[in-house]
């Protein structure tokens, strides 16, 4: 409750050290095979890049359901396809997370595909 009232650029540094975190945290249990657990971080990276975005900008939004991860790409951001792409690749490693239903050969495509879409905006974010 006590961020609910915080300036949301003091999130940044949260935001820039959460998607630093989740994204070499994703590539190192990609290296030791835990395929999961790398595509949930790798979803996690991809969601803080958006609130970092968001931070960068002095929005604040208290919940961060998938919709409002959607409504805030469309009415906020000026990449707006970069960003919808990269969501949509992370949700494919979510519910990977969860169903664990790809054969590897399926699950490296888009993984690969979700790391091109975060790297895509993480230059987008981070640049401008």
């Amino acid at each position: 409750m006590k961020n609910l009232a915080a300036n949301p650029s003091k999130r940044v540094e949260k935001y820039t050290e959460l998607f630093q975190k989740y994204y070499s945290e994703a590539h190192r249990m990609l290296e030791r095979g835990d395929y999961s657990q790398a595509a949930e971080k790798l979803r996690g990276a991809a969601t803080a890049l958006i609130k970092l975005h968001a931070a960068l900008r002095g929005v604040f939004t208290a919940a961060w359901s998938h919709g409002k991860l959607y409504n805030y790409v469309t009415h906020n951001v000026e990449h707006r396809q970069a960003f919808s792409d990269m969501l949509k690749a992370a949700e494919v490693m979510h519910r990977y997370f969860y169903e664990r239903d790809l054969d590897p050969a399926t699950f490296k495509y888009h993984w690969e595909d979700a790391v091109r879409h975060i790297e895509k905006v993480k230059d987008i974010v981070l640049l401008h």
